[in-house]
């Protein structure tokens, strides 16, 4: 009882300890891709038996944790190139219709149309950059469940 309440009290304890022997193992980097983009801080060495289920797991959370973009973002958790899973956050859909009507039919119409398009084209280039935002609390809820 001295010993151990000397250990607790201090508040620190040094751990010795030597490897019995090495062995080889099934392991495999498990990465973690948003938008194409690496996400490096979630990359993992795990055993291939765990990796398709953190695989999935991890994604969920991930999908559930980043918000809706202006851009369709995409999971995926993958080894070497083989993707074990993923998913997509849809992107939120603005209203550029709201200030079409009104006035002359037919050429409400024409502006719809033109709205449509110019929103789809700059829909296609923010997608290209491909800058997502990642919120802190998104990795810090992957640490916490593996």
């Amino acid at each position: 009882m001295g010993l151990l309440s000397t250990l607790l009290s201090s508040r620190h304890l040094q751990l010795r300890y030597t490897p019995l022997d090495y062995r080889k193992n099934d392991l495999v980097k498990l990465e973690f891709d948003i938008n194409k983009t690496v996400a490096a801080p979630l990359s993992q060495i795990i055993h291939r038996g765990r990796a398709l289920d953190l695989g999935r797991r991890i994604v969920a959370i991930l999908s559930e944790q980043i918000p809706s973009q202006q851009v369709k973002v995409n999971i995926q958790a993958r080894i070497g190139t083989l993707i074990v899973a993923s998913n997509t956050v849809n992107a939120i859909r603005k209203d550029v219709l709201s200030k079409c009507y009104g006035g002359d039919v037919t050429r409400g119409k024409q502006k719809q149309k033109e709205r449509v398009t110019m929103m789809a084209k700059g829909k296609r280039r923010m997608f290209g950059m491909g800058r997502v935002s990642v919120p802190a609390d998104a990795i810090l809820a992957v640490i916490k469940a593996t």
